[in-house]
């Protein structure tokens, strides 16, 4: 959780210099430079002024010297009325350091001495410090970024430039790491990308403001610059800046490839540092035509399976799924293979598997396996997840505790509408509902089925049926347990959960968890399935008592 905080919330008017036509003949320093040249880009020469009143400038700040010579840097560019955008320091206090607070008290004098806005964010620190294996690791590292994205995701606004202070060696220093851990990707920090879907922008092909004006960037303009550089910058403006005591623990992988490998590579190879990071640059147009080859392939292998209904259930499955059994998948070399299940992972926000995995599993396949589980590592919300194969299509999962709770749930029907089971289940989203217009509630849940890529599975009663029979007004969820059965269609058979799960397409790894909707330890209904006869809503109904089970799968 995020407590934000500025000084002012007033927003300047906007106005901006005629040109930038004129920059060679001013006496600019490469930092400021780096800077117009990127703006420039942006379009911010552009006299498009309905778009441009709605843009800002936000500068990363977290009081190092890095972001303290990139906040200079647009105050002097200010200043000199190149740089009329409105500009907004924004720092973020982890709250993993003892000295956090201090800092954060440093960037507010800072910021007053340059007369521009500044913005605190804090996070509510949920790290355990207490673990020496966990704070020291990279985790730590990632917490911290993730907890900054979040906030900016949350808060920054179509057209809002957010200014992050990278610089040279920090790309040649990613680009190592990336090395280190065999990484599919080696272009780099990209300059410019987009908040939200993470796609880096080649700026020339928004040549048009109002296209940019419509996304919040992300924009690097000192990726180019090196380190030497910022640092005579800070001497010969005499910046007091923030020194982080934990940026010299070689413990840190990042801070191992700074302090131990560049130097011994520059000393070696003079100018290695910028020799990594143009061939990172160069990466970057390779990866760009890999990236257009990605979504061809995706176009031809993704699917999903849309919407099914009877009178009673409904499966809303909206998961992207890759049909595996298919010529054109066997036809694929080893590359194109990894390109597709990495560009399918990306697409459900999982984080993809090691190259050695994806060649297991394509061996797999071509084996002839119709059963294939893959590991997919670490996650963010989440530890493992697993890619399945199941009826001819490829199923990325997260992981599913098998030792999770799956009690008995007793259920209340007298209770307010609806009723959210969630916290109680063993895996996924349960809730119940009375609704009085099942098409229009059909209509929403396929609607969210769309948009979050999920998987949904509902089952719908007669609700007068079920409260004159039942007048107790309990129900009772359970889970399968052994060789359960039940009743589904009118005079037909009874029906073991084997057959049923296998006759409607219940993937495997869900049947453990899939709601039984019981009473009188009889099971009455399964979200996906159906329901007893006796309670299936009536044809002139558009009434009855809804439970919708979103299994968590995907994003």
């Amino acid at each position: 959780m995020a407590i934000n905080d500025s000084d002012s919330k007033e927003r300047k008017e906007l106005s901006l210099p005629d040109s930038f036509n004129d920059f060679n003949s001013i006496d600019f320093n490469s930092v400021e430079l780096g800077i117009l040249n990127i703006l420039q880009k942006l379009g911010v020469s552009e006299s498009v002024s309905e778009n441009i009143n709605k843009r800002r400038i936000f500068i990363a700040y977290s009081g190092g010297m890095d972001s303290s010579v990139l906040l200079n840097a647009c105050v002097s560019l200010r200043q000199n009325k190149l740089l009329n955008l409105p500009i907004c320091a924004w720092h973020v206090n982890h709250q993993l350091q003892a000295k956090a607070d201090e800092w954060e008290e440093h960037c507010r004098v800072e910021v007053k001495k340059y007369a521009v806005e500044l913005r605190v964010s804090k996070i509510m620190n949920k790290m355990n410090k207490t673990s020496k294996k966990t704070y020291k690791s990279e985790s730590i590292e990632m917490f911290a970024r993730r907890s900054r994205y979040d906030i900016w995701q949350k808060e920054l606004k179509p057209g809002d430039i957010l200014l992050q202070a990278h610089h040279q060696r920090d790309q040649a220093e990613t680009v190592l790491l990336r090395i280190v851990r065999a990484s599919p990707n080696l272009k780099g920090i990209p300059q410019v990308r987009d908040i939200h879907t993470k796609d880096e922008l080649q700026l020339s092909e928004y040549p048009k403001l109002e296209d940019l004006s419509k996304k919040i960037l992300i924009v690097r303009p000192l990726l180019d610059v090196d380190k030497q550089t910022i640092t005579d910058y800070a001497q010969q403006h005499n910046i007091k800046y923030i020194i982080d005591a934990s940026n010299s623990d070689t413990g840190y992988e990042r801070n191992y490839i700074r302090h131990k490998v560049l130097p011994l590579l520059e000393e070696k190879w003079t100018g290695a540092e910028h020799s990594i990071a143009a061939s990172a640059q160069r990466l970057s147009g390779y990866n760009q035509i890999a990236a257009e080859k990605q979504l061809l392939l995706l176009e031809r292998f993704c699917i999903t399976r849309g919407t099914s209904r009877t009178s009673d259930s409904s499966v809303y499955d909206y998961i992207p799924l890759l049909k595996t059994i298919s010529p054109d998948m066997f036809d694929l070399s080893s590359h194109e293979f990894e390109l597709v299940i990495r560009a399918w992972l990306q697409k459900l926000s999982l984080p993809p598997p090691a190259t050695v995995a994806i060649k297991e599993l394509r061996r797999q396949l071509l084996d002839g396996y119709r059963q294939a589980t893959l590991e997919v590592g670490k996650g963010i919300t989440w530890q493992k997840g697993f890619i399945r194969l199941y009826r001819e299509h490829l199923y990325a999962i997260t992981a599913i505790d098998a030792a999770a709770n799956k009690d008995a749930i007793v259920i209340n029907m007298s209770a307010d509408m609806p009723i959210d089971m969630s916290g109680n289940m063993p895996l996924g989203k349960l809730s119940l509902n009375k609704v009085d217009n099942l098409d229009v509630y059909n209509e929403q849940l396929e609607a969210e089925a769309k948009t979050k890529q999920e998987l949904i599975y509902v089952v719908n009663l007669d609700w007068e049926e079920l409260m004159a029979t039942y007048p107790s007004d309990e129900l009772t969820i359970n889970f399968r347990k052994a060789s359960e059965n039940m009743i589904i269609h009118k005079n037909g058979p009874t029906k073991e959960l084997k057959k049923l799960f296998q006759e409607y397409a219940i993937p495997p790894w869900l049947r453990d968890y899939l709601p039984l909707i019981s009473v009188d330890d009889e099971i009455i209904a399964i979200p996906g399935i159906g329901c007893h006869p006796k309670y299936k809503v009536q044809e002139r109904s558009n009434k009855a008592f809804s439970t919708i089970w979103a299994p968590f799968q995907g994003t």
